[in-house]
């Protein structure tokens, strides 16, 4: 007698297999994200898993400089900037911890797109934080807009201030 309920061994075993391997592979389907493309004064809040990296896209003309804060709001994050070719052009942390901005700004020679990556540093951590690339424009040519290019991350009214002196 032919019951629904018993399954014939090869076609278990064949299931299960399957099985095992949609769920190994699906996480990676689930969390796989296309870069966000960061705009001038649009603030993204993000909420960041444990050992997820989140990735910002910004496009960028040749012979430009651009500023990003990265609020922290529980979490100790770290920045990554790369190149269009994949070449990790600087890493960026302050020693604020998990609360508090955490700044970036860079100048470029090359146009493209760069890639902003997002990752909490201590491999167990999530929380939330949000994002905005506040300032983009051509890269300053002279000694002193040079300077204030460097220093626009101490120029806000919610920071301390800093003086510089070229010598």
């Amino acid at each position: 007698m032919n019951s629904p309920f018993i399954v014939k061994p090869r076609v278990s075993c064949l299931f299960i297999l399957t099985l095992a391997l949609v769920v190994h592979c699906f996480p990676t389907f689930l969390f796989a994200q296309e870069p966000i493309t960061l705009v001038p004064g649009k603030t993204i809040d993000r909420n960041l898993a444990a050992g997820e990296t989140q990735k910002f896209l910004l496009k960028l003309d040749a012979k430009s400089f651009f500023f990003v804060i990265a609020e922290q709001k529980g979490v100790d994050i770290g920045l990554q900037l790369k190149s269009p070719g994949g070449r990790t052009l600087g890493q960026y942390d302050s020693p604020n911890g998990a609360w508090g901005p955490e700044y970036v700004s860079a100048s470029v020679d090359s146009a493209g797109a760069y890639v902003l990556e997002v990752s909490p540093l201590a491999e167990k951590t999530s929380g939330r934080y949000s994002i905005v690339l506040k300032r983009v424009e051509p890269m300053a040519t002279n000694a002193a807009s040079r300077a204030d290019q460097i220093m626009i991350p101490w120029t806000g009214e919610e920071t301390p201030g800093a003086s510089i002196g070229v010598v």
